[in-house]
């Protein structure tokens, strides 16, 4: 594709629903493509998303995730995710497609509450560590927001997985953290297999760093 506008209008013109997720504030800067960018979709039909950016597998396999779409001559890897895939909470992620919000007349995102909660969760659950340019962003949106309250991050963000009746879900994505080691036990979904499958994988990496330490 010639451009991002372009790219943009052709998913704007599906029968789907997306978003992007994070880190739109940049994607019309005319450094975005040689800042090594990357793209997080949230849709409700990846198939059709896939089909029409004409996007190929970042890797040897196709997993359904991991894509790389040509945009101006450069390739930009972009991650689809889809409504029950565990990225989310199933209900969360319907939530955010439908009180998703038009960017500048180029692609939708999500309102400016899911953006802060969902960061949060991206932040403190699925990385290992929050960075200092998240940290940023909370503050800007908490000054939005008028959050003045006294709550840590992970009591914030609790406070509001509780009220709309969230949960944390494990990700059908082995590559997501999941780290939930300081949450609330009630706030997990009762998932076994699940859980032994993630648990089977922290084994198996950890049995690799022990072999690299000899």
């Amino acid at each position: 594709m010639e451009s991002i506008k372009v790219l943009f209008e052709r998913i704007n013109g599906l029968e789907i629903n997306y978003i992007v997720l994070r880190n739109y504030e940049d994607l019309m800067t005319d450094s975005f493509l040689g800042q090594h960018p990357d793209i997080d979709f949230l849709c409700d039909n990846r198939k059709v998303l896939v089909d029409a950016i004409d996007a190929k597998t970042k890797i040897d396999y196709d997993d359904g995730i991991h894509y790389l779409v040509e945009i101006g001559g450069i390739e930009v890897p972009v991650d689809i995710r889809e409504v029950g895939d565990g990225y989310y909470d199933k209900k969360w992620e319907q939530d955010m497609l439908q009180s998703r919000v038009l960017f500048k007349e180029l692609c939708y995102i999500p309102n400016k509450e899911n953006y802060y909660y969902s960061l949060l969760y991206h932040a403190l659950i699925q990385k290992d560590k929050v960075s200092e340019d998240y940290i940023k962003i909370f503050r800007n949106i908490e000054r939005e927001l008028k959050i003045q309250d006294t709550f840590n991050h992970l009591d914030r963000l609790e406070a509001y997985m509780e009220m709309k009746n969230y949960q944390y879900v494990y990700p059908d994505d082995i590559c997501v953290g999941f780290n939930i080691e300081k949450s609330k036990k009630d706030l997990i979904e009762k998932n076994h297999k699940k859980k032994s499958e993630r648990d089977l994988v922290k084994v198996k990496q950890m049995i690799k760093r022990l072999l690299r330490m000899h």
